[in-house]
């Protein structure tokens, strides 16, 4: 399969006065065309940085100090900016991880749809880009649209406003959609029917599907692919099946650990020691030896190199 986008020693910082905070750093990273590719890892490790970076949204302090992200054959990074604007949303769309915050609430959701399809379809009527909303807004589930494309942001419950985010992001129908946790806000109930969604929709619309999250149970249900990511790098990635049958990284075996097991209620559950590495003051060599039960001096003085250690699976890391 071909590569859709790939993400070639991505280093994005951000700067102040007292400190150089590298968010990703030597980030490499393939995309094959038509996948579900999870990029999972615990909070602060540069997840929604790494994405923000692909879709030209590092804004200052923050900046792409080096690196390059190919989509579609050509270097995003090396656009004007305008040409960046046209691609993205309409080439490349990012469901935000809190659609509360990201829809505008003095605006009706059918105008701020409308304002996307506009902003990408400049000669489409208005009553063509009206029968357009109702038809998303129809394909992600939300009921009577008729009625509802007049309602603001806080007339819908959690739920719903993360399907009209979904429908936004959709309405320029994007080869390369990323869902920076989609679900995140929602219950478990709500979670499982968004993520029915997602999938339904790509099987209609045949896009490919990054999927942040740090939820690696909802991986196992979605994704063909994982990439580890810890302190702004990649530090394992696989098929599904094989991250799930044979983890290797002692990252990796720790998320797994650390995840609640239904049959052993009273077991107190499992979490990995320390805290994630700051980012403005990682620590030297492997940034996770200070949390690994592995580590030895070496991990403490070299970063280990990122490697294949078996045809889709690669990993960095000495002691493995």
């Amino acid at each position: 399969m071909e590569n859709i986008l790939e993400i070639k020693n991505l280093h994005t910082y951000f700067f102040s006065d007292e400190a150089q905070v590298k968010a990703v750093e030597n980030l490499n990273l393939k995309v094959k065309k038509g996948e579900v590719l999870a990029l999972v890892g615990e909070s602060a490790c540069g997840k929604s940085v790494s994405a923000y970076s692909v879709m030209g949204l590092i804004d200052s302090p923050g900046k792409i100090v080096k690196g390059e992200i190919i989509f579609k054959g050509q270097d995003l990074l090396k656009l004007p900016k305008k040409k960046m604007q046209a691609i993205r949303g309409q080439d490349i769309s990012l469901v935000f991880q809190e659609p509360g915050s990201s829809l505008n609430p003095l605006y009706t959701i059918g105008l701020q749809i409308d304002e996307m399809i506009r902003a990408h379809n400049k000669t489409a009527s208005k009553e063509d880009r009206g029968k357009r909303i109702l038809e998303l807004l129809n394909k992600v589930g939300i009921s009577n649209p008729q009625s509802r494309i007049k309602d603001y942001p806080y007339n819908f419950s959690g739920g719903q406003a993360q399907r009209i985010m979904i429908a936004m992001a959709l309405s320029c129908e994007p080869k390369l959609l990323i869902a920076d946790e989609p679900t995140t806000s929602l219950d478990v109930t709500i979670q499982a029917q968004i993520m029915n969604l997602f999938m339904r929709l790509r099987q209609e619309l045949d896009f490919t599907l990054i999927l942040i999250t740090h939820n690696l149970a909802l991986c196992s249900e979605v994704a063909d692919r994982v990439a580890i990511m810890y302190a702004g790098r990649i530090v394992e990635e696989a098929l599904i099946e094989e991250i799930f049958k044979n983890p290797l990284h002692p990252y990796t075996k720790a998320l797994f650990a650390s995840i609640p097991q239904a049959e052993s209620k009273k077991a107190r559950l499992k979490v990995i020691k320390g805290a994630v590495a700051d980012p403005s003051a990682k620590p030297s060599g492997c940034h996770f030896h200070p949390r690994c039960p592995l580590a030895k001096n070496r991990c403490k003085v070299n970063y280990p190199e990122y490697r294949e250690i078996s045809p889709g699976h690669s990993l960095s890391c000495f002691e493995i």
